[in-house]
């Protein structure tokens, strides 16, 4: 069983929420999703980074959405596997 990555979520002031996690890298993680979700059960993929040798990562959601918000990373391996990180809750009040 995999340790997925703690997500960290910080809201800029420029109006965007950050979004960032470290990983060691693997052979066979290949990508993450990074999905948001306003109920917490349907979400939608906002962005699409890919693993290299990088062990640190960041997204910036340009868009947010008022009130609450949820966030999580998929990854993604050669097999298609997924596995979900757990959801950061995030409520702006702009």
């Amino acid at each position: 069983m995999s340790v997925f990555p703690q997500l960290k979520v910080n809201f800029t002031l420029q109006k965007s929420i950050e979004l960032a996690w470290s990983y060691v890298p693997t052979t066979n993680r290949i990508m993450f999703f990074i999905e948001r979700s306003k109920n917490n059960v349907d979400f939608e993929k906002i962005g699409l980074l890919n693993t290299e040798v990088a062990t640190s990562y960041e997204f910036f959601d340009l868009f947010p959405t008022k009130g609450i918000s949820y966030y999580r990373l998929v990854s993604v391996d050669q097999n298609g596997q997924l596995v979900q990180s757990p959801t950061q809750q995030v409520c702006l009040l702009f």
